[in-house]
């Protein structure tokens, strides 16, 4: 469904054992802007439709070249991801960025991280349509926000004092490379790590850390 609320592509699928799969063609000339996905069954109909499936997305159209804007006076919404969802102190881990414009289409953006006494402790750029890393290691009881080129500035999410810290690489085409890092209480408790799909169970593995507090293992993809 289009901005104008108009239907821009449907499609219906047989049902096979409660299950239905299928894809949809984005047409090349479709105009930019904010879209939503419905799915439902005929029998879904005879309710009420804010039970049908809904999501919404933001398509962009690649033939524009003005699709990702430069910072302007819009204001830029900053968004951070740490990996494995939290930052943990004195744990160096990987922290996501995504910024976005009043209109919803990403910026080019690029800035600077500093504790709470003004130091700079890492820099940061957008690689992709908004999207961004860098590397932090968090200290226990501080506080840090970025800085963008025109000086706004954005918090960055809380650290926690003690946890785990998970980092993937999925660069390889046969293997899932993982490692684990732990605050020293942790290090000597074991632990469960699980991989799921689709609510499929395909990795269960109990661990445990050995002298120091980082754990490495493979998983097959063949598996």
């Amino acid at each position: 469904i289009g901005p104008n609320g108009k239907i821009a592509v449907s499609q219906t699928h047989d049902l096979v054992n409660g299950k239905g799969s299928g894809a949809l063609q984005i047409p090349k000339n479709l105009p930019e802007g904010s879209y939503q996905v419905q799915a439902y069954t005929q029998w879904m109909r005879n309710f009420d439709p804010a039970f049908f499936f809904a999501e919404n997305l933001h398509i962009l159209n690649a033939q524009n070249k003005q699709a990702v804007l430069p910072t302007g006076e819009d204001k830029i919404d900053l968004q951070f991801f740490s990996e494995g969802g939290h930052m943990v102190a004195d744990i160096s881990g990987k922290v996501s960025f995504k910024a976005i414009g009043t209109d919803g289409l990403p910026r080019i953006v690029s800035g600077k991280i500093l504790n709470s006494k003004g130091v700079v402790i890492a820099t940061f750029k957008t690689f992709d349509r908004g999207s961004g890393f860098f590397q932090l290691t968090p200290k226990k009881g501080e506080s840090y926000f970025a800085e963008l080129d025109d000086g706004t500035r954005y918090q960055l999410p809380e650290i926690l004092d003690k946890g785990y810290v998970v980092t993937v690489n999925n660069r390889s085409q046969n293997r899932i490379k993982v490692s684990i890092r732990a605050s020293k209480s942790l290090k000597e408790r074991p632990f469960y790590i699980l991989g799921h799909m689709r609510q499929r169970n395909y990795f269960h593995r109990k661990f445990k850390f050995d002298s120091n507090q980082m754990l490495k293992f493979e998983i097959s993809k063949g598996d």
